[in-house]
């Protein structure tokens, strides 16, 4: 049997609101009928132990006054009392009654003999008027008798009754003890199974919520291989149905660009190879020979050539580098040696510009992609190079910093305008400083750096430390440690 599920998600907020709430609503209903049925029985309790203490008072008010009256009546034999003392031994009779139904074998005996008691004395009462008797008579003692047993079985009585209630009381106490235990067998069970509705509600809403996060996120750092599919709620598959679709349209765009990218590569490389042959021949002296001015013009424009073409395979590869981001070749390697094939590669460059390198380096060995680290460098480096002038300087410098791997490259270039750090490492965007070449890049170097860095979950910062220059920091989990071998690598 399938069990039905909602087809919303706002009918599932609130079918699981409604499945929390009701054993708590349970709880609430069966603790309030508790505690009125409690409640009830304590007032109960205390209407009856009132009126069982009043009753208890006006029996022994009405026991004492007819005593006294019977002990006046046999003192001054004085039959006008005889009234006053029926009288009397009827309120004792009617405050016996309101004492209530006896609840006990005691209580009732007690009754009895209270009931008798009075009706002796009542009756001996009306045969010593009979026969005028004396206050020496000897038939007063057994009337005065009877008047101890009397007031011994009210008192009794009043004792029976107190112990009676303390029992009820206790009662009370005991079954107030039992719903209370009860109560909280209850909330021992409803508490675990209302947490369990809560947290299965919760991974419901939540686990395709979560895909539909990762798949925002994977969309938003263009990786498009895994297909989304969202289970649930009819409204979040449809979201996800729709982020499917998305994904689909960016990989169309992707491959687009990529055609487009190839089909200018052709239209590009083409003219520029013969714009770079013929600034060679013109160099070779092929047409004839150049004076100084001209040669500097001609060096001019094969170096230009060279950075253009540079900039179009950069341009080109973009794609090749995205796709790159994903696949990491962890290995172990010598920081020093990539340090140098790095700046062995910007050489020229280094010496053309005639900056003012700084390298400080801890021998380290390092655990991360070489490639991409390389890259990393390579890109940090051409920047560096880019907007410092002539004669500037730029400083390298690499330690660890317990399991990272922490890398300082910084500039004596004009910095990076407060305008251009919010899209830094937007790919394509370039900022507005100008550098020492006259011609532009491409926007896509730094955006490369923060790719392959976050693919290696390491993190690149632009510092404030300076007034003038770019400080980048480069952080890496690369678990270096030390080689050992040749000390810091320390140039300038």
């Amino acid at each position: 049997m399938r069990i039905p599920r909602p087809d919303s998600l706002r009918a599932l907020i609130i079918t699981g609101t409604l499945l929390v709430a009701t054993p708590l609503f349970i709880a609430v209903v069966h603790s309030t009928v508790q505690m009125r049925v409690l409640t009830q029985r304590s007032a109960a309790l205390i209407a009856s132990t009132d009126a069982a203490i009043h009753a208890g008072e006006q029996l022994v008010i009405a026991s004492t006054t007819l005593e006294r009256t019977v002990r006046l009546r046999l003192a001054l034999s004085d039959p006008s009392l005889d009234d006053v003392v029926l009288e009397n031994a009827q309120r004792t009779i009617t405050a016996l009654d309101a004492v209530g139904s006896p609840e006990t074998s005691d209580e009732r005996q007690d009754v009895d003999a209270i009931r008798s008691e009075i009706t002796r004395l009542t009756t001996a009462v009306v045969e010593m008027s009979a026969r005028h008797a004396k206050p020496q008579d000897p038939l007063l003692e057994p009337a005065i008798d009877r008047l101890k047993d009397l007031a011994t079985n009210v008192r009794r009585l009043n004792q029976h009754i107190a112990h009676q209630t303390v029992l009820s009381l206790e009662a009370l106490q005991a079954s107030t003890a039992r719903a209370e235990a009860r109560l909280y067998q209850e909330l021992s069970v409803l508490l675990p199974i209302t947490a369990l509705l809560v947290v299965g509600f919760l991974a419901a809403l939540s686990r395709p919520l979560r895909r539909i996060d990762r798949a925002i996120d994977a969309l938003g750092r263009g990786r498009y291989e895994q297909p989304i599919v969202i289970k649930g709620p009819a409204d979040l598959v449809k979201l996800g149905q729709q982020l499917e679709w998305l994904r689909l349209r960016l990989i169309d765009v992707a491959e687009a660009k990529n055609r487009f990218l190839r089909h200018m590569s052709h239209e590009l490389k083409t003219p520029l190879a013969s714009i770079r042959e013929g600034t060679e021949l013109l160099l070779e002296g092929a047409v004839g020979a150049l004076h100084t001015e001209q040669r500097e013009v001609v060096g001019i424009l094969r170096d230009n050539g060279i950075k253009l073409q540079r900039n179009i395979e950069n341009l080109l590869s973009y794609s090749s580098w995205e796709a790159q981001t994903l696949a990491l070749n962890l290995e172990e390697f010598p920081l020093h040696d990539l340090v140098r094939a790095v700046i062995d590669a910007h050489r020229m460059t280094i010496l053309a510009h005639r900056l003012r390198l700084t390298i400080e380096v801890s021998d380290l060995i390092v655990t991360a992609d070489r490639s991409k680290l390389r890259l990393i460098l390579d890109n940090l480096l051409s920047n560096a190079m880019k907007y410092t002038p002539l004669d500037g300087a730029i400083q390298i410098h690499a330690k660890a910093d317990g399991s990272d791997l922490v890398m300082d490259i910084i500039d004596s270039g004009p910095g990076i305008a407060a305008e251009d750090r919010p899209h830094l490492f937007e790919a394509f965007y370039t900022g507005r400083a100008s550098g020492t070449s006259p011609l532009p890049g491409t926007g896509i170097g730094l955006s490369v750096v923060l790719e392959f860095t976050e693919a290696q979950r390491g993190t690149i910062a632009l510092l404030n430390e300076q007034d003038t220059g770019a400080h980048f920091r480069l952080r890496l989990p690369a678990y270096p440690k030390t080689a050992h071998r040749n000390g810091m690598l320390h140039e300038e």
